[in-house]
């Protein structure tokens, strides 16, 4: 904390975009090697639904890849996110 008593700014664009290739690169990732966006709520201060909607925006742009995976905890299939494939 830089000592700074305003409220937190909410995450950029950027932020999703440097959470879910920090969180792919670490391996915290579904069966099918994406970022699901629970992982990405424990890191970043937003709500869930809020998440979903810019990693949406987010692969809409190209910025980000949609992944068919599977729950590492439950074996169900779920959308999930990574860099892109040509970084």
């Amino acid at each position: 904390m830089t000592g700074d008593t305003s409220a937190s700014q909410p995450p950029s664009q950027q932020d999703y975009v440097d959470a879910v290739t920090r969180l792919f690169n670490a391996g915290e990732t579904d069966i099918n090697g994406g970022v699901h966006t629970t992982t990405v709520h424990e890191e970043l201060d937003a709500a869930p639904s809020t998440i979903r909607e810019h990693l949406n925006a987010l692969a809409d742009d190209g910025r980000l890849d949609r992944v068919n995976g599977w729950s590492p905890e439950t074996g169900r299939p779920r959308m999930s996110f990574r860099p892109p494939e040509d970084r």
